[in-house]
């Protein structure tokens, strides 16, 4: 009964988030993407990310990214876009990695000689995946495709971003709160909950920054919340960064000891 509960706060929130939402006049979305879009580039987490994560957005209902993503390709950065993988497309892949990986000939097992293993790449599960946009004309090809008319890019021919390469993630919302660690309220699909628990669970844990028009900042405890919803190192508003902008992460000394006591060991054999 609390699931069912909490579903529909979120479905009611979501109805009077859409009412506001497309209600801003074209003047304001401008206005507040330029400056979400500002505070972004000049900030030292843009800089010292290089593999990024970014949707491209809709019309209305939401903060414009295109000059962003135009930057960011300028910089030098490695863009990844967000595509929806159809039901229909993981299952076909999904079945026919497994008849690959049962046919000895096309995917020796790593027992006889791990070298030469294929590695079937299958849709992911969660039916997200960021793929690379390779310099801005390939950006401005990209058109609206698809049941939502989302912009995605075509997969055929893309790298997609392994789990762990990803430095930021740039995260789309109905609405954020003010809490320390913002909450979100995404759409009610769950993919970037999903992708983003994936990426969690490698080595490295990219930086999550949803960015938000002024309306869709809300006051904190204002969006509910279950255990599988991920939350945000930070918001970008056209105020700047809420409630600061996420610091570096510390350097990962994992790899550094294990080499040191590789160290040690070979001096005493």
């Amino acid at each position: 009964m609390a699931a069912l509960a909490l579903r529909a706060q979120k479905r009611a929130l979501r109805r009077s988030m859409d009412k506001i939402l497309r209600a801003i006049p074209d003047e304001s979305l401008n206005v507040q993407s330029e400056r979400i879009t500002g505070h972004l580039l000049s900030s030292a987490l843009i800089q010292r990310s290089q593999n990024i994560a970014l949707f491209l957005s809709m019309p209305t209902a939401e903060p414009r990214t295109d000059a962003l993503a135009r930057a960011l390709l300028e910089r030098g950065k490695t863009l990844f876009v967000p595509r929806i993988v159809p039901a229909d497309e993981v299952t076909s892949t999904s079945a026919q990695a497994t008849a690959t990986a049962d046919d000895p000939l096309t995917h020796p097992s790593s027992s006889s000689d791990p070298s030469r293993a294929l590695s079937p790449d299958p849709a992911p599960a969660n039916n997200m995946q960021m793929l690379r946009v390779r310099d801005v004309a390939d950006l401005e090809s990209i058109s609206p495709s698809g049941k939502w008319g989302l912009r995605e890019p075509d997969p055929h021919g893309r790298e997609a971003a392994p789990p762990g390469t990803l430095d930021l993630i740039i995260v789309p919302g109905v609405a954020f709160d003010g809490s320390k660690r913002p909450k979100r309220l995404g759409h009610g699909k769950g993919y970037y909950d999903i992708y983003i628990s994936g990426a969690a669970d490698a080595l490295k844990v990219p930086t999550l920054v949803g960015i938000a028009l002024s309306e869709q900042l809300l006051e904190e405890g204002t969006i509910p919340v279950d255990e599988h919803d991920r939350v945000m190192d930070a918001v970008v508003t056209p105020l700047g960064f809420y409630p600061e902008e996420p610091p570096e992460p510390a350097p990962d000394t994992t790899m550094v000891e294990v080499a040191g006591w590789g160290a040690i060991f070979s001096g005493l054999f």
